[in-house]
């Protein structure tokens, strides 16, 4: 029955790897043949830090493991190869180590090639709730993660739930034929594809919605209502939306990576010409400070000096550059962050329902759990906060590519 579970999350990552893919050669990334090795490592990363996770976190584990002392026993047993109720995989670990593999790859590769390390953490994001959605289905042949139990007169009570559906709906332990319990991997499934519908078509582009200055413009107003009928104003409000699209699109401005080309001069835009580099220069004082402390090995000082120099940065003139008419824009970051948020709260949600036993769901500890989804949710509410409204306009370097990437 494993077969299932790894059929759908080998499914579930080729079509997110190949969807990573397509966004970065759609956006134009230089060398994309490093995402080759972030993809292997990422597999390799992920599936070990989610059975490290179970290990760690699993008493029933521990136990069994501990009552082997032959080391290759123990570690077939580590890996999953050993009796079926000591398998399993934690989501949480293979989403916190493959985040801390992907931060190190994202961070080498935007330093090379000037590119925010957001770009970077937005995408990988859509490609994780795609294995997610995907992959918990496998839960489903499997007959896991599910909830408690809603009917014990099936197909009395809920007849209308096909039979091939039903019948697995129930644990394999469960005695009667007629239970049948929620179905909580089909409730993750589906929120997380409407949280992916929201990160890729809606969050991006809130800003048209917020932006009064396109509403005013000469194209906008132009476009009216010639006939009544319900038709008719579906067709006005369809034109409506494309010339906001294309108002939008033509007042971001627009940077496009000529690839091998010199950092400084590879930025270019269809209409505002190229983008001036504005000069960001450290304060002589503080710069004739860093070496003298440097040289005297005076570390402490130089750190703090370091520390003083990053916290009285200013970038606003350079986030101002890349938004000429100065339109409301979602930042980078925001769809990462976003993503923490509302994950943690559908796994909240999720484990209110959850049917815990030490048979079917030893490697879940509630507490654990908790705490993690608790963790994401405060996390990402603050990194929203900070992308918007803070970062933008305190951390952000002359010749990078933010934003406008968004629209491409």
């Amino acid at each position: 029955m494993n077969f299932w579970y790894a059929f759908f999350v080998s499914f579930g990552v080729v079509l997110g790897t190949s969807y990573f893919f397509w966004k970065f050669w759609k956006i134009k990334m230089p060398d994309l043949t490093w995402l080759f090795i972030l993809v292997i490592g990422v597999i390799l990363v992920g599936t070990l830090g989610a059975r490290l996770w179970t290990y760690l976190f699993s008493d029933v584990l521990w136990k069994e493991i501990n009552k082997n002392n032959d080391f290759w026993q123990r570690l077939k047993i580590f890996f999953g190869f050993g009796p079926k109720g000591m398998r399993g995989l934690s989501v949480h670990g293979a989403l916190i180590f493959g985040f801390f593999y992907c931060l190190g790859i994202f961070t080498w590769y935007s330093r090379k090639y000037q590119i925010s390390l957001w770009i970077c953490l937005d995408t990988i994001v859509k490609s994780t709730l795609i294995i997610q959605i995907v992959g918990r289905w496998g839960n489903f042949f499997n007959q896991e993660l599910l909830g408690e139990i809603i009917t014990s007169n099936y197909p009395n009570e809920y007849g209308w739930i096909p039979e091939w559906f039903g019948q697995k709906l129930k644990f394999v332990g469960d005695n009667s034929n007629g239970i049948i319990r929620q179905p909580l991997f089909l409730y993750e499934s589906f929120a997380n594809f409407v949280v992916l519908i929201v990160l890729i078509f809606i969050v991006p582009k809130l800003g048209i919605f917020f932006s009064e200055e396109l509403k005013k413009h000469p194209t906008f107003i132009k476009v009216k209502r010639k006939k009544k009928g319900v038709w008719e104003w579906i067709k006005w409000k369809k034109k409506q939306w494309q010339t906001l699209n294309n108002l939008w699109k033509n007042n971001i401005c627009y940077p496009i990576i000529k690839r091998n080309a010199n950092p400084q001069v590879r930025i270019s835009t269809g209409k505002i010409g190229k983008l001036q580099i504005l000069p960001f220069t450290k304060n002589k004082l503080y710069k004739q400070q860093e070496q003298k402390n440097y040289r005297e090995n005076k570390w402490w000082k130089w750190i703090w000096l370091k520390l003083c120099l990053f916290f009285q940065r200013d970038s606003k003139e350079i986030t101002n550059l890349y938004n000429p008419s100065k339109l409301k824009i979602t930042r980078l970051g925001v769809v990462f962050f976003l993503y923490l948020l509302t994950y943690g709260c559908i796994r909240l949600f999720l484990q209110s329902l959850r049917y815990l036993n030490s048979t079917n769901n030893y490697n879940h500890p509630m507490e654990i759990t908790d705490i993690v989804s608790i963790v994401f949710v405060i996390v990402g509410f603050l990194g929203i906060v900070f992308c918007q409204f803070i970062i933008p306009y305190k951390w952000r370097s002359q010749s990078w590519y933010y934003e406008t990437w968004y629209y491409v």
